[in-house]
């Protein structure tokens, strides 16, 4: 009998590549803005049984308290959080993952040698803007639940998704 981990392991490997065109499709939609990233989000959620909901909402409304970013890391304006949620086979726990789609202005983009929304594979490399903050943790949930899927395996509780913009 083949153990959940190795099925999961197998569903990755043939996931690889899946995974890497998700990233470099959010990196691409980055160009267009948030809404462009958190619009696919949400749609491979779907894809993978979520049910997914939206919430617009003006992030200064939200006090930080003792957070480690600034006053200026809250854009102004309103922003639109995703949760998607895929139901477990029964009660069990639930796991939650959250990343945030939104990453610093967009500036001296001039000064790259790449094209920063073309999510260019570089010596093993994935060059991109937003990339590391967070774009990838935000593939890395969504992929994962595709893998889980690939795997046959659901777990016994809900995953739920979050992928929410600002600080």
């Amino acid at each position: 009998m083949v153990s959940a981990q190795d099925r999961v392991r197998a569903a990755a490997e043939r996931e690889k590549d899946e995974a890497i065109a998700f990233l470099r499709a959010l990196i691409a939609a980055g160009r267009e803005g948030e809404a462009a990233v958190q619009a696919l989000v949400a749609a491979k959620a779907a894809s993978l049984g979520c049910r997914v909901d939206q919430q617009t909402n003006t992030p200064t409304g939200v006090p930080m308290v003792k957070e480690i970013a600034g006053e200026g890391a809250n854009a102004h304006g309103q922003r639109t959080s995703l949760v998607a949620r895929r139901h477990g086979s029964r009660d069990g726990r639930s796991l939650v993952f959250f990343a945030h789609p939104d990453s610093e202005p967009v500036a001296g983009v001039e000064h790259w040698t790449r094209d920063p929304f073309a999510g260019i594979v570089e010596g093993g490399r994935l060059h991109g803007w937003g990339v590391a903050d967070d774009l990838a943790g935000v593939a890395a949930m969504v992929q994962g639940l595709a893998v889980l899927a690939a795997a046959g395996l659901k777990p016994r509780g809900d995953v739920v998704l979050a992928s929410t913009p600002s600080k």
